[in-house]
Order: C-alpha cells, then structure tokens, then sequence
C-alpha cells in the first residue's frame, strides 16, 4: 500500500501544517501512514525527526502550552478525538502570540506539523 498525503499550510500561522494520508480499510478495520518519505517531498527541507512520543491521556484533560526552539513535532490523535492548540511564539513574527486550533481525530487520519518556537497545547475531548 502506498501512502498518499495531503498538505495545506495554515492561512493563521505560517509554517504550521496540517496534513493527512489516504486510508486503506477493509472489514478486519483501517490502516494508514503517519510518515514517510512521500512526505518530506511536500514538505520543508530541514524536517528532520530523531524520536517519536505517544501520550495517552483521560477525558478532559488539558496539557498545556509547551515546546522548545529545534524541534518539529508531528501531532496526531491515534484514537478519539482532541482539540490540538498552536501558539506563535516566534517573538520576530508578525502573528506573534497568535493561535490556530485543530480538530484531531482518531478516525480521520489527519495531522499537524508544528515548526521549532511555536507553543503546543492540546485538551482531550473523548
């Protein structure tokens, strides 16, 4: 199965993606792709990803702001459903202290890449 992404760039929050790959389903359930080389041919040069984290979390918990200024983070929702926050934290950007939020859901395969010195939150709806 060869994965097919989409990439639209937020019209809020430049440099912030939100993505999605094409699912392959049948009735033993779905399967899709988070990342993978086809990826980085949509996407800027200097993605470079070193590790990869999961977090599960109850219902209505908030995580708040977070993030530092290297790393990309690739954010996804594998099951449920969240509310994913991106802040600008880039002092020198004209959207500074401005934010965009996503709804990530288990069953709709979508993503959100988050560029180094952008704040992430997110607060989980199910």
């Amino acid at each position: 199965m060869k994965s097919k992404f989409t990439a639209k760039e937020s019209t809020v929050l430049k440099g912030v993606w939100e993505l999605s790959s094409s699912i392959s389903d049948d009735k033993r359930g779905y399967i899709w792709t988070s990342f993978d080389k086809n990826l980085k041919k949509i996407l800027p040069n200097e993605i470079s990803f070193k590790h990869d984290k999961f977090s599960v979390s109850k219902q209505n918990v908030l995580r708040g702001i977070h993030g530092d200024n290297k790393s990309w983070k690739l954010v996804s929702c594998v099951y449920g459903e969240i509310m994913q926050v991106v802040v600008d934290l880039r002092k020198d950007s004209k959207t500074y202290l401005k934010w965009q939020s996503f709804d990530l859901k288990g069953s709709r395969n979508n993503l959100v890449l988050i560029p180094p010195n952008m704040g992430n939150a997110f607060y989980v709806r199910s």
